[in-house]
């Protein structure tokens, strides 16, 4: 009975590691930051200074987007170089990977200005919260450039998404402090007219 209990006790602790691997995101950051590293992010709702990490775990920090959207975004390296390459992925369909097409979302070169740009939200994107990842790498060694594992160079940070669907109904704001609904003004026309019909 007891080594009934063990092998039970084994089985269960094998199956709880393998759900909270397969329940995370595989890991990436660099060697050494000494260097390069990302001081500034301006995404959305999102607006982070950081100093020097080779990994930065930032996802309490969140963005909200919503399907079709083009978001404009900021990013600001310290101690950059001309090698340096910045990379971001979305997991659009929240399966706790970066492999999917189209989920490396931007990769650009320095050019001693701030990395900067639009991204697209697809339609196709899942709703509800996902993860984005910002990685800087050194470009000579194209191998890292990756969205998972250790770079000799650069640093690599975590950040939260948020995707909602896009609003079906617009609102309006007339004069004076209320908020009426579109649908909601068309009804009260319609009745009206109903009404004097009669």
């Amino acid at each position: 009975m007891k080594l009934y209990n063990i092998i039970l006790l084994l089985i269960f602790n094998v199956f709880i590691s393998i759900t909270l691997i397969a329940n995370d995101y595989k890991s990436a950051g660099s060697f050494s930051n000494k260097d390069e590293f990302i001081s500034y992010v301006n995404f959305g709702s999102i607006v982070n200074h950081s100093g020097s990490s080779k990994y930065s775990d930032f996802t309490k920090k969140i963005a909200r987007l919503k399907k079709g959207q083009k978001q404009h975004f900021i990013i600001k390296l310290a101690n950059s170089l001309p090698s340096n390459k910045l990379l971001i992925w979305i997991d659009w369909n929240h399966d706790k990977d970066f492999d999917d097409k189209y989920e490396k979302v931007f990769e650009a070169k320095n050019n001693n200005k701030p990395f900067s740009g639009k991204l697209n939200v697809p339609n196709y994107s899942l709703l509800g919260k996902t993860r984005m990842r910002i990685r800087l790498v050194d470009s000579n060694f194209i191998s890292q450039c990756k969205a998972y594992g250790n770079s000799f160079y650069g640093e690599v940070e975590d950040y939260s998404i948020i995707i909602k669907n896009v609003s079906c109904t617009s609102i309006i704001k007339p004069k004076g402090n209320h908020i009426i609904n579109n649908y909601f003004v068309y009804a009260l026309k319609n009745l009206k007219y109903g009404l004097s019909m009669l």
